[in-house]
């Protein structure tokens, strides 16, 4: 077992041991990996909740979102000890009040390293915790490269930091889109030049090819992970390609025949395809949340130096 990094049976004991407790602190890995665990059983009520609406049962679509509502509520007493753990109040959590704002000011407290010794307790030190800066170092550093290992917290970081960049491009290309709207409709007689088509293309050219860039970067980023617990990057075509197409297939089967009869000779087939991505996108997130494998073919195990 790797003594630096915390399993997922390990968080879901301190979990169990702790599930109506306020006081003390968690740590970052106690509380993500616990996180994560929700995630998935309100991703598989949130399948069957989806089955549910398309047979217009009430009684089960009830039942699915008492569910997810227990899930959110028994997460409070973790979320309190976490924020603790970074020497907050638990009463930060009245900022999922304020949309948008409030629920990235929570995200980002909820990723820190945990504080030093506080008024809440002794720090913990059961898992080596990555700083957001310095995941941001090692994913531009490793920059479109497979080979090699990612730990769990630069593949998580890294993916954040990602996230952050694909967003802000998908916004650039939505506000340039909005920007030659209003132009248009301000003076309904203007037309653009040669040069404004030109410029229009290439702006719209390279924000494409920025998420492009950035999407190469996340799957170098998985296969990585993927080195680091002794799998082939190979998987990626039945955990991430699959399921792509299986959800295109999926979609048109709805759009093109939900509102007729010919729907009931696709329905099994549309919810194995539902179900099969649902699982393999389980497994996948159980993968990406395993600590890091001994040395291996894919290189060595990275040990943190605890003495500096």
């Amino acid at each position: 077992m790797n003594k630096d990094q915390l399993t997922l049976s390990e968080a879901l004991t301190l979990f169990s041991t702790k599930i109506f407790t306020f006081s003390g602190r968690a740590t970052r890995a106690e509380f993500w990996l616990t996180a994560a665990f929700i995630g998935i059983i309100i991703e598989i009520a949130g399948m069957v909740c989806s089955f549910q609406i398309n047979n217009l049962s009430v009684t089960g679509i009830q039942i699915m979102l008492l569910i997810i509502l227990l899930c959110l509520i028994i997460m409070i007493p973790i979320t309190t000890r976490r924020l603790h753990d970074i020497n907050r109040r638990g009463w930060y959590q009245l900022l999922y009040l304020v949309p948008i704002v409030g629920w990235l000011i929570l995200f980002f407290l909820y990723i820190k390293v945990s504080d030093s010794d506080n008024k809440y307790g002794e720090k913990k030190d059961d898992d080596y915790q990555l700083k957001f800066s310095e995941a941001r170092r090692l994913w531009w550093q490793k920059k479109f490269t497979f080979s090699g290992r990612a730990t769990r917290a630069e593949f998580w970081l890294g993916k954040i930091w990602i996230s952050i960049c694909v967003s802000l491009s998908i916004l650039s290309l939505y506000f340039t889109g909005i920007f030659l709207t209003i132009i248009i409709a301000i003076n309904q007689k203007y037309l653009p030049s040669y040069f404004d088509l030109i410029g229009a293309v290439v702006g719209v050219g390279i924000i494409l090819i920025l998420i492009i860039g950035l999407i190469i970067l996340s799957i170098s980023l998985i296969v990585r992970r993927l080195h680091d617990i002794g799998k082939s990057g190979w998987w990626i075509l039945l955990f991430i390609v699959l399921p792509g197409v299986l959800n295109i297939v999926a979609t048109i089967i709805y759009v093109l025949f939900w509102q007729i009869n010919f729907f009931l000779s696709f329905s099994k087939l549309y919810y194995f395809i539902i179900i099969c991505c649902t699982a393999l996108d389980i497994v996948l997130t159980l993968w990406y949340i395993k600590p890091s494998d001994d040395d291996n073919k894919y290189g060595k195990k990275f040990i943190v130096d605890k003495s500096k």
